[in-house]
This record gives C-alpha cells, structure tokens and sequence, in this order.
C-alpha cells in the first residue's frame, strides 16, 4: 500500500496551485465534515419522535466517541504513521500538523456521519453523503497531510464500530413499544 500512497499522494497533490484551486481543496477537505454535519442534524430533527430523535442523536455521539475519540487515538499511539507533507516534502494546505496521520480522524468523522444518515434510511441523501466523504477524502490527500491508506483505514474503522454498535443497540433499542423506526413490530427473532 506504501507504493500507491506514495503514488497517488504526488499525483492529488499536483493540484495544488493558485489561491483559488487551494481554497477549492481545503474547502472540501475541511468544510465537507460540517455540511455532512448540518445535513445529518437537519435530518434527525425532520424524524418524528422525540425518543427517535433522541437514539439518533446518541448513537451518532457514542459512534464519533468510540471510534474518533477512543480507538483512533489508540491506534495512532501506537501507529506513529509520519504524514505525507514530511516524508515526500510536499507542499501541505493546513496548519502546523504535529499528530500521526493514521487512521485520518477526518475519515472517522465522515463515514460515521454516512453510517447514520443511511441508518436513517434517506436513500438520496445517504449517496450525498457517501459522495461527500469520498471527495473529502481525496481533498485532504490533495492537501498533503493525509495518504489514502489513512483515509481508507479511517472509512473502515468507522464501519467497523457502527456495526459493532448498530448490533448492541439497533434503532428499536430503548422503545417501549416493541415497534421499530419503520413502523413494523419488533418479533424478538432474529
């Protein structure tokens, strides 16, 4: 994977260049995270429910919590993965970045984000979500602080854990009612 990291790392970053396509490719690798964000706020708050609401606003935390704020950094404790803009000593498109690039937390953020907009099943705007976190992804390798292995690693863990999570608490966890979010009766089969 070092080869094509290497590869595609000299290759995104060529598009750096003049104030405008730099502003174009920091604007989608940094600003994408808070559309997602809104996007998926706006959503919940469409759902009818206050218990709905409030499962999916704690799921989508305890997601970001576990696999951003717990094992990522637990990864890059012990994965001290140098970043692009210090080992090809390219041009980079953000601050003074001293933490491990691998797993991007970024990529955490976003696919967690896609993970709970597709739980919510919006099937048009989980294929807006899901093409936003790709961009992103790209974006920030173009900026020079991410390889695509960070990037692929952190969509994984993401899935990863909100499976994990998506198991030990589905959508109907916490009703009373034994009715599920799509409005079909909880038959305690599985």
């Amino acid at each position: 994977m070092i080869g094509i990291d290497r590869v595609v790392s000299l290759w995104l970053v060529h598009l750096q260049g003049g104030p405008v396509g730099d502003a174009i490719i920091r604007l989608l690798g940094v600003y994408i995270l808070w559309a997602l964000l809104a996007l998926f706020l706006i959503l919940v708050f469409k759902e009818e429910g206050e218990r709905r609401k409030a499962y999916l606003l704690g799921f989508a935390f305890l997601l970001a919590l576990v696999a951003r704020g717990i094992i990522t950094e637990i990864i890059r404790f012990f994965v001290k993965h140098p970043r692009p803009f210090t080992v090809l000593d390219i041009p980079h498109l953000s601050g003074n970045i001293t933490s491990p690039s691998f797993p991007s937390g970024h990529a955490v953020l976003l696919a967690a984000l896609v993970c709970v907009i597709a739980m919510m099943a919006h099937k048009r705007w989980t294929i807006v979500a899901i093409i936003s976190a790709l961009i992103s992804g790209l974006a920030r390798v173009a900026m020079g602080i991410h390889w695509v292995s960070d990037i692929l690693a952190g969509f994984l863990l993401a899935l990863i854990v909100f499976f994990i999570l998506y198991r030990i608490l589905p959508p109907s966890f916490g009703t009373s009612s034994g009715v599920r979010h799509d409005g079909k009766e909880e038959s305690g089969v599985e």
